[in-house]
């Protein structure tokens, strides 16, 4: 089945937008910024809220006290494989993803 021209470029701008994020976290990992600028700077609270940062009633559960309703590696995985319409995170690493995982997990 070939999709129409329009859905394929709007398919396409996503992917990039997407890929964009991932490299953007990626140097912020190498330059050993904070797990929590990460978050907020990578795209995440447009979808999510945490606190009073962030999409209220956005696409996204609202990751305010994540830690306290999903275990660590839960959250790990979904950061992993971006569940549903969220963008994965895999390209970021194992050891990445653990830092950003212990993060969310630590919002109680």
């Amino acid at each position: 089945m070939q999709l129409p021209d329009d859905t394929t470029a709007d398919l396409l701008r996503r992917l990039a937008r997407i890929e964009g994020q991932v490299r953007g976290v990626q140097q912020m990992l190498r330059d050993h910024r904070e797990c929590k600028e990460i978050v907020a700077q990578s795209g995440c609270l447009a979808c999510h809220a945490i606190g009073e940062n962030g999409a209220k009633g956005g696409l996204g559960p609202d990751l305010t006290h994540i830690g306290a309703k999903v275990p660590r590696e839960a959250i790990k995985r979904s950061v992993e494989i971006g569940p549903g319409i969220m963008p994965s995170f895999r390209d970021l690493g194992e050891e990445n993803l653990n830092e950003v995982a212990d993060y969310l997990a630590s919002l109680n």
